[in-house]
């Protein structure tokens, strides 16, 4: 949405009932419920209410992927040998199915492993992050690649996501 709300007047708001919008004002807020957040977020709560984990919101999944590339950009001899490794018992898979786990449910340093979609996937609950639709947009983006993400939610339950990354130069050169 654009806003019109001068820049000195804005505040980051959180939509109190599901806390998954954010918006910069009240206008915002009204103008977001009447273009159909009332629906979204009726249904948000309604998930949450039956027991299904929260949606992080994209400012958080925004956030927890620069946490996971950094995790990624830190190790880079160590990743690319496990990528090399994994080629090896792996050479017929393409490489958009290719997938770097960034595990932050073991501190103080996460764990970084190499894997194929389909094994970050089975087992595991992604209903939120469907990886169809990752895959599609790996494989019409080249220098995009999978990142399986794992942290604990409130309750210290695994919660898995499945986000796009974009190729830096650096990794760039694990890939290749």
């Amino acid at each position: 949405m654009q806003c019109s709300i001068a820049a000195a007047q804005r505040k980051d708001m959180r939509c109190s009932g599901c806390q998954y919008a954010y918006y910069c004002s009240h206008e915002c807020a009204k103008s977001g419920w009447r273009g159909g957040h009332r629906k979204q977020c009726l249904e948000l709560q309604r998930q949450w209410a039956a027991g299904n984990p929260r949606l992080m919101s994209p400012m958080e999944d925004e956030w927890l992927i620069c946490l996971a590339q950094q995790e990624i950009y830190r190790a880079p001899t160590k990743l690319k040998a496990m990528i090399t490794a994994y080629r090896r018992l792996h050479p017929s898979l393409p490489e958009y199915l290719l997938l770097v786990h960034v595990d932050f449910t073991v501190l103080p340093n996460p764990s970084l492993k190499v894997m194929s979609v389909d094994e970050f996937v089975e087992g595991r609950d992604l209903k939120y992050y469907p990886p169809e639709r990752v895959i599609e947009m790996v494989k019409a983006t080249p220098g995009k690649f999978v990142v399986g993400i794992t942290v604990t939610d409130k309750d210290l339950r695994p919660h898995n996501c499945l986000s796009v990354s974009h190729l830096s130069e650096t990794a760039e050169s694990f890939y290749h």
